[in-house]
Parts: C-alpha cells; sequence; structure tokens
C-alpha cells in the first residue's frame, strides 16, 4: 500500500527536480489548461508517471474513467487476455486530476470505489487573479465545503474502511507566470469532518 505522507513525499520531490530541470517548459505548461494536463498524465513521461515510479508502482491512465491509477505488479491470475492490461489484486492509488472548475464531480468518482488511499489534485486562482472578482474569492472555501458535504453524505451511507485515506493536494500559483505552490488536506477513515480545517504547506 501507498500512505499519503509517503504519496506526498514522491509528489514533492518529483515537483522540485522538474523544476530544478526544465523551470520554463514547466511555466508555460501551466499557461493552456490541455498542455498542463498532458504534462500531468500523457505519455511515459507524464508526472503522476514519474511520481509512481518513484514510488515503485505502475501507472494506468483513464482505466474505469478514473484519471490515474497505481498498482504494485500483482495481478488476479488467469483473469485477462494476452493482449490487455492486468487485472490489479488491489489500486493502490486512485487519481483525479481536476483542471477546471469540479472537484466535486472527481471526489464523488473516487468514493464509489475501493481503494487505501484516493488523491483529487485541483487548483485555485492566484491572489493577483482575485482581485476584484468576489465569485472566484468565495470559489475555494465555498467548493471545500462541498467536498466536505459529499464526503460525509456518502459516508453515512456506505462506511469506508478505517485505513482509507483521502488527499486533497491543490495548486496555486504565487504570481502570474509563476509556477504553482501546493498545498494539501487529508482525510482518515473516511472521517470528514463538518469544518475542513487549515490546509497544509506541501
Amino acid at each position: 500500500m501507498v500512505s499519503a505522507r509517503e504519496f506526498l513525499k514522491a509528489f514533492h520531490d518529483q515537483w522540485e527536480d522538474d523544476l530544478a530541470r526544465n523551470r520554463p517548459a514547466l511555466l508555460n505548461a501551466i499557461a493552456g489548461a490541455p498542455t498542463w494536463t498532458a504534462y500531468m498524465l500523457r505519455g511515459e513521461r507524464a508526472f503522476l508517471k514519474r511520481v509512481a515510479d518513484r514510488l515503485n508502482r505502475v501507472m494506468v491512465v483513464e482505466r474505469d474513467r478514473i484519471d490515474a491509477s497505481y498498482y504494485d505488479t500483482q495481478a488476479v491470475p488467469d483473469f485477462y487476455p494476452d493482449w490487455w492490461q492486468p487485472y490489479p489484486a488491489r489500486w493502490d492509488v486512485l487519481i483525479e486530476h481536476e483542471n477546471g472548475e469540479y472537484p466535486q464531480e472527481e471526489l464523488y468518482k473516487l468514493l464509489m470505489r475501493r481503494a487505501p488511499l484516493k488523491v483529487v489534485i485541483f487548483y485555485d486562482w492566484g491572489e493577483f487573479a482575485k482581485e476584484g472578482l468576489p465569485r472566484r474569492h468565495r470559489w475555494f472555501p465555498e467548493t471545500l465545503e462541498d467536498l466536505f458535504r459529499i464526503g460525509r453524505t456518502v459516508a453515512a451511507h456506505w462506511p469506508e474502511a478505517e485505513n482509507t485515506e483521502y488527499l486533497l493536494l491543490v495548486g496555486q500559483p504565487e504570481q502570474e507566470g509563476g509556477h504553482y505552490t501546493w498545498r494539501y488536506l487529508c482525510v482518515q477513515g473516511g472521517s470528514w469532518p463538518e469544518q475542513p480545517g487549515q490546509l497544509q504547506p506541501l
């Protein structure tokens, strides 16, 4: 299994490596949504693929409508044709990456699936981009409340294993044209409190 702490360390270390090695390309990728999604998810050099490599896990993309899934090499034997991907005995990490304004839908998909760690990666506007736009100021706290409300509602009907972890990982640019800084919040055991609490810097 992969814990939230282990995932955060691998994510942080890969991010720092990318900034050190190719900062200009990373900043350019942020400018366009399709380019950024490709950077995070597409191809053998995708950022989340390299995070999986650090965790010694295999990553598949868009399996069962989940953006990224990590598993170890153990598969359910004799249960798939030779030309298709194996059926893992266990998903270690399920990840939804939301490059728009609706991480609620992404969390809901994860709530309906089994894995010890489920990660929602999404983004807030930088403070420089909120000036004079009250809706943008309200968006993040309201979205966070929505996520916890959805989590509580589902948990009331379908309690999860006590060792289940949810990780909300939020990117936010420090300045226009600047790279993202990251904050996170972890929910243990499917316990979604009334108040989300403070996000921690990565």
